[in-house]
């Protein structure tokens, strides 16, 4: 009579949907996220933020089959869709108390509800369902609609699916799970929030012990192993916050459409490595008030990233601004490419000698003094000594030298620098110094260039929506020289002592920076193979205390390089042919022969054929052996004078006028609130006692003993002539009422 019945109301209410291939296998499922190799990384949430792994039926343990048929219908087999005693026994309570207090559904009727969003719970919705179970039952075999259920259930924090439950909470497949794990996800669909393991563990072993003993009863499961799943402690992976958000935000834009699988460069293995190294060394800078880092890996053969970890600790302070693309002072890592630019286009060599001595530039905002680090001025260094020990003041005459900071601002805009986008004046000669800010992507992508010998290329995260061609910038020679510098520990050990964290067991060319205020730590190099940047410090903008590259990104760089050549050996480049190793005097810049006497104090560094030094002479020497220095060393040498140094007024370097006021493309302000509403304005020059000033716009008088410019609207040109060489320089600029 009950199966005419049901038979008769089953035409009655149609199935509100098709079991289907999609809804066997569960519901849309969260984008995935692969690494190079096709290996999952994690899934980018749905729009309703859960994330979900669909999985067939085979590929579920039986143990999780039994356990929750255990807790949830353990009549399901044996029902057809409805359990009638379970119903009746729900009915009968639920009308004594005035309301739903049991559901007493089963699989099936629960099934129809996970699929259509059945609403709140009344007799009307409960009868419809039983209805709608029966009709399925009679559609779908049990496996089929077993498979539904499975992959649309509810696991708590926004986990869709057991396969998604088994990788959130264990980190772990399905088939690696253990008794007492598979027993806590099965217990967790009836109240996810009331029995969620992160928040409240004390419920969900509950529930997880009860769901075991159900087991042992319905499925006679030996007491033994279910007392040994019973004393096993719940033990939980951490959340994957960065994996959740920061390469997800990446990847949606790459997602072809219709597909659920977004492939990027990044090796999985490397990328845990990394975050783990990361965090690691991190942890151990708070003491310095050091919160955040960031790393990326790029593999120099592919230009693809291999690894990319934005920040150190998801939770801590600015820990969700992925710092690997947030723009930073980089400090002293862009050094390279200003000496790079020298040698291509001033044909200098590791061994020119550049001048370290006290030097006043024009900025945008007047003259500049530039000191280096320790405020100390070495006299004559090499440029290999130079960029080794990261001198300041030899590093900005250099790229003065270019022309000023056009040149290395084009040229870091052709390697991909993305951040630079004011004009080269904003920046002006600290740009060599890390005045511009800029991302550590950018920054590792063009050390790559360097690691390629001159060839550049954009870095690729997703290969199948991303190309790149390489496009020579410089001399295989020129990069080769650079990278020979940047990997001699010995030209680095007066500063950076002889066994620092930028020392490796095989050739590694590395280069560090800290910008001015100690908000930002960065340490960059490469072998052959990879290329890695490293940037720690305080996305708050509060300083560090007492770090510097070496002590504070150079750890990270040293554990990671490690990682990287683990299990293979570190390449390092092939010298081009025309290179060659010379040994000179490090004061002259002068080749050395083994016969010479100062052969001993010799510096070994490379160059071109084309531009081997001139062998040293006794010309180049007093009879006391004194370094004879030339005119850019006289006022250094007269206030610091150096016993192995000596002036000779007769050797002219011929350093070009330079005027230092008004700064070049500058805007100057007319305040009617300031003095002669600031209208008088200095004009100064690198050589104030040979200058002679011009402006066919503008009035000069003296003022004060000085030369001064009265300004007035518009635009101008002043020049400087020299005197005694009758070389000129002339610059532009602007006038504008306040």
């Amino acid at each position: 009579m009950l199966s005419a019945i049901s038979l008769t109301l089953w035409y009655l209410v149609p199935l509100a949907f098709q079991l289907n291939n999609n809804a066997l296998t569960g519901p849309p499922p969260s984008v995935l996220i692969l690494d190079y190799q096709g290996y999952p990384l994690h899934h980018q949430a749905r729009k309703d933020y859960y994330f979900s792994e669909s999985t067939p039926l085979e590929g579920i343990p039986q143990a999780l089959i039994d356990a929750t048929l255990a807790a949830e219908d353990k009549r399901f087999y044996d029902h057809a869709g409805v359990d009638i005693l379970a119903n009746l026994r729900a009915i009968k309570d639920s009308i004594e108390a005035g309301r739903m207090v049991s559901g007493a559904s089963t699989i099936t009727q629960q099934t129809i509800k996970l699929t259509t969003g059945s609403p709140s719970r009344t007799f009307k919705t409960k009868i419809i369902e039983a209805l709608s179970a029966r009709h399925l039952e009679m559609r779908y075999s049990k496996q089929e609609i077993l498979a539904c259920y499975f992959n649309h259930l509810n696991y708590g924090n926004l986990t869709q699916g057991p396969r998604q439950a088994s990788l959130h909470y264990f980190g772990k497949e399905l088939s690696e799970l253990s008794l007492s794990q598979t027993a806590l996800l099965a217990g967790l669909p009836q109240a996810p929030s009331r029995h969620n393991p992160r928040r409240n563990p004390n419920n969900a072993k509950k529930r997880r012990d009860w769901v075991l003993q159900r087991m042992q009863v319905t499925c006679n499961y030996p007491s033994s192993q279910i007392q040994r799943a019973i004393n096993e402690p719940i033990q939980l992976i951490p959340r994957r916050y960065q994996q959740q958000t920061q390469l997800a935000q990446l990847a949606v834009s790459h997602r072809k459409q219709g597909s659920r699988t977004i492939r990027t460069s990044i090796d999985g293995k490397l990328q845990s490595s990394v975050a783990r190294i990361l965090t690691e060394e991190v942890a151990k800078l708070h003491q310095h008030h050091v919160n955040n880092g960031a790393v990326v890996v790029i593999d120099n053969h592919t230009r693809q990233v291999r690894a990319l970890v934005g920040t150190a600790d998801f939770t801590a302070n600015s820990g969700q601004i992925n710092a690997a693309l947030t723009p930073r002072s980089p400090g002293s890592v862009l050094k390279p490419f200003t000496y790079l630019l020298a040698i291509e286009k001033l044909h200098y060599s590791p061994a020119t000698i550049l001048a370290d001595v006290p030097t006043n530039y024009a900025g945008i905002r007047g003259p500049e003094a530039f000191i280096n680090y320790d405020r100390k001025h070495r006299g004559p260094v090499s440029l290999h000594s130079a960029l080794g020990n990261s001198l300041n003041v030899p590093a900005v005459r250099t790229l003065n030298s270019l022309g000023g900071p056009r040149a290395l601002h084009s040229f870091l805009q052709q390697l991909g620098f993305i951040t630079l986008t004011e004009k080269p004046s904003h920046y002006g000669l600290g740009l060599t110094l890390g005045s511009g800010p800029v991302r550590l992507i950018d920054v590792t992508n063009g050390f790559a260039t360097l690691a390629c010998q001159g060839k550049a290329a954009e870095f690729i995260l997703f290969p199948d929506s991303q190309t790149t061609k390489r496009k020579r910038v410089c001399s295989p020679e020129s990069a080769y020289l650079i990278a020979s510098i940047l990997t001699d520990n010995l030209a680095r050990s007066a500063n950076f002592g002889n066994n620092s964290q930028l020392r490796l067991p095989f050739p590694c060319a590395v280069k560090t920076g800290t910008s001015s205020d100690f908000r930002d730590n960065f340490c960059v190099g490469f072998t052959a193979d990879f290329t890695v940047g490293v940037w720690v410090g305080n996305l708050s903008n509060q300083p560090m205390k007492g770090i510097s590259g070496v002590t504070g990104a150079g750890p990270v760089f040293h554990q990671i390089m490690l990682e990287l050549h683990k299990n293979q050996p570190a390449h390092w480049l092939k010298k081009p042919d025309n290179v060659v190793a010379v040994h000179v005097d490090p004061h002259t810049g002068k080749l050395l022969p083994p016969s010479h006497p100062r052969f001993h104090q010799s510096t070994h560094t490379f160059t071109t054929k084309k531009h081997i030094p001139d062998s040293a002479s006794h010309d180049d020497y007093s009879e006391s052996g004194q370094v004879y220095l030339d005119d850019r060393f006289t006022e250094w040498l007269s206030e610091s004078p150096s016993p192995p140094f000596i002036a000779d007024l007769t050797r002219q370097h011929d350093a070009p006028l330079r005027v230092l006021s008004p700064a070049r493309d500058a805007t100057y302000l007319l305040d009617p609130d300031l003095p002669d509403r600031g209208a008088y304005l200095s004009l100064i020059s690198n050589d104030p006692d040979s200058t002679e000033w011009s402006c066919e716009s503008l009035e000069i008088i003296e003022h004060h003993n000085t030369p001064t410019i009265i300004l007035t609207e518009g635009e101008h040109q002043v020049t400087a002539h020299h005197r005694a060489t009758g070389k000129s320089s002339s610059i532009r600029f602007s006038v504008k009422e306040l």
